[in-house]
């Protein structure tokens, strides 16, 4: 998910030839030459059904060949994240846009990313910065919530990724317990079975609404509003979500570009709650997952804790080596790494991984 943000934070193939041949061609050998007839249309189809299954099986074995060679070449990184794990009293989650694509979600890095998944952006040339901010809602709001809408609506309906069924395995066996910090607005660490009370999302939620106006500096749910939208021109075909006391035009309650009139109270009393659990730990462990450089206040906010940092990204890990853990790749193949080290050191069940 991408994140928004109105202020800038200073930075600290398989390719299978295919064996079947066309009618009437001829297949050489070193001692004579036939000429292939049309073969049965029955016989054709279990050839290719025969094909497929092996490419399908080579697929699998492709697929845990790559993770059998993650695991291999980070080993003693993994090892390494497991005995952080077992030494802390208290994890510290913190999480960005990387993280929801393992999730299925799009990846908005660049107007291209974005482009493909909203063609209608893109014909109109539109960047990020220009639907993601206020004014798009003031100037074109069927269009600003037809982008918003597809996003709530794709966010109810994609589940979180098999990173947080590890990560939630993890954080259950945490003395102190674990607290979130994330700048994603989808509302998937929640919809993956964590506690609601210890999530701070520093962006906002877009399950949540406020008044254009601020009216009351009111903020509540998106439940009642269901978006239907236009799938050619990503514009928002039903009515607008209204706010309940000036009935004027409602908006997401998240941070975005060029916005001064973001209510933050939700998630003012979310840090609250944050600085207190976090008063009560001694040994905290930051693990950071999917959290870019363009916006860093994730990043930022990890390395603030005076304590060891596992970075996942896989463009971006680099961090302190005497306290922390790089790990370049994907939230997934992290968390299935770090699982196994895990239950190696009986921390873990030896449960099948998601």
């Amino acid at each position: 998910m991408p994140v928004e943000n109105r202020r800038k934070i200073p930075t600290a193939n398989r390719s299978y030839r295919n064996a079947s041949q066309t009618p009437g061609e001829s297949v050489r050998n070193p001692q004579r030459q036939v000429s292939l007839g049309p073969k049965p249309a029955a016989h054709r189809f279990a050839h290719r059904s025969c094909l497929c299954a092996v490419g399908f099986e080579q697929g699998i074995r492709d697929s845990d060949k790559n993770v059998t060679d993650i695991r291999t070449s980070f080993q003693d990184s993994f090892a390494k994240c497991a005995r952080l794990i077992g030494q802390a009293d208290g994890l510290l989650m913190t999480a960005g846009a990387g993280l929801g694509v393992d999730s299925g979600l799009p990846d908005f890095r660049g107007s291209e990313g974005m482009w493909r998944a909203y063609p209608a952006l893109g014909r109109a040339r539109m960047h990020f910065e220009e639907i993601a901010c206020p004014d798009a809602f003031r100037e074109r709001p069927r269009l600003a919530w037809g982008f918003y809408g597809h996003r709530l609506k794709l966010y109810r309906e994609t589940s979180p990724g098999p990173a947080f069924q590890i990560l939630k395995d993890v954080a259950r066996r945490i003395p102190g317990g674990t607290f979130i910090f994330t700048s994603n607005v989808d509302g998937h660490f929640q919809k993956a079975g964590f506690d609601e009370k210890r999530t701070v999302e520093c962006h906002g939620s877009i399950h949540h609404l406020q008044c254009m106006d601020g009216c009351l500096r009111d903020i509540w749910t998106a439940d009642n509003f269901a978006p239907e939208i236009d799938d050619e021109a990503r514009a928002l075909l039903n009515e607008f979500p209204a706010c309940p006391w000036c009935k004027g035009l409602a908006r997401p309650n998240i941070l975005m570009f060029g916005d001064w009139g973001w209510i933050d109270d939700r998630m003012r009393e979310q840090r609250e709650r944050l600085n207190v659990w976090r008063g009560r730990i001694e040994r905290l462990l930051v693990i950071e997952i999917g959290a870019g450089t363009a916006i860093p206040s994730v990043r930022i906010f990890g390395e603030l804790q005076d304590a060891p940092l596992i970075r996942i990204n896989p463009t971006d890990a680099k961090t302190s080596a005497d306290r922390g853990v790089s790990l370049p790749m994907t939230g997934a193949e992290a968390m299935r790494g770090i699982a196994a080290a895990l239950m190696h050191d009986g921390f873990l069940d030896r449960n099948p991984m998601a």
